[in-house]
C-alpha cells in the first residue's frame, strides 16, 4: 500500500536521489510546505549561491516514516519556481529495500576522514552504487549512528572519494560492520561497480 505526498508533515527530512546515465548522488532536504497528493515545497540542505537545476536528471523522493520504513515515490521531478524548489511526484511512494542495490565486495584498505578526528586506515568490506560498508575487527573505530565520513581508496586505477553517512550499525562477535549511505557525486564509482562484477570471483 502506498502513501500520497500530502501525508507527509511540514518539516519531514526527505531524500532527493538525482541520477544520470553515468552519475548518481543523493541530497537531503525537508518538506516546507504540501500543496496537494502530487505537488510540495521543499528545501535542500546544499550551501550554493545559484538554484540547482533539475532539467536532464532523474529523480526519486525518498522519505523515512514511523519505524524508519523508507518509502519511494519513483517518478518525481524538481523545478524552480519563485525562488523556490518546487517537487512533482506522478504516483504514490511505495516501501522499499535501501539495500537493494548490487553490492559488490572489496577487502581493501582504505582512508576514512571525519571532522575532529582526522584520517584512519580502514577495512572496506563493501561497495554499491548507494552506499559502503566497513569491517572493523578490532572495534576500536566507536562510529555512531548520524556519523559523516569521507572514504578514499584506490583499486585497479579507479579512484574512489565517497562521502556518506551512517545509517547501520552491526554489532557481531568477531567484528562490528558500519554501513554508509553515500550522499556525494563519484565519477568513477559507477565503472568501478561493473568492473568489480565482471571481475568476481
Amino acid at each position: 500500500m502506498g502513501i500520497r505526498l500530502s501525508e507527509l508533515e511540514a518539516e519531514s527530512r526527505i531524500t532527493l536521489l538525482v541520477s544520470t546515465a553515468d552519475n548518481q548522488m543523493r541530497l537531503e532536504g525537508y518538506i516546507k510546505k504540501v500543496i496537494n497528493d502530487a505537488v510540495a515545497i521543499i528545501g535542500i540542505d546544499f550551501e550554493s549561491p545559484q538554484k540547482l537545476n533539475f532539467d536532464n536528471v532523474k529523480v526519486q523522493l525518498e522519505c523515512l516514516l514511523d519505524e524508519n520504513v523508507p518509502y519511494l515515490w519513483k517518478q518525481a521531478r524538481v523545478v524552480n519556481y519563485k525562488n523556490e524548489y518546487v517537487l512533482q511526484v506522478a504516483c504514490e511512494g511505495i516501501r522499499h529495500n535501501r539495500r537493494g542495490s548490487f553490492r559488490v565486495s572489496v577487502s581493501n584498505i582504505g582512508t576514512l576522514k571525519m571532522v575532529g578526528r582526522g584520517s584512519m586506515k580502514v577495512m572496506i568490506k563493501d561497495v554499491s552504487a548507494t552506499g559502503f560498508g566497513l569491517a572493523d575487527r578490532t572495534k576500536e573505530l566507536g562510529l555512531n549512528m548520524g556519523d559523516r565520513a569521507n572514504l578514499i581508496y584506490e583499486e585497479n586505477g579507479y579512484e574512489l572519494n565517497l562521502t556518506g553517512i551512517l545509517v547501520r550499525i552491526e554489532e557481531r562477535e568477531d567484528m562490528n560492520i558500519y554501513g554508509f549511505e553515500i550522499t556525494n557525486l563519484c565519477r568513477d564509482l559507477p565503472k568501478y561497480i561493473s568492473f568489480k562484477q565482471r571481475h568476481k570471483n
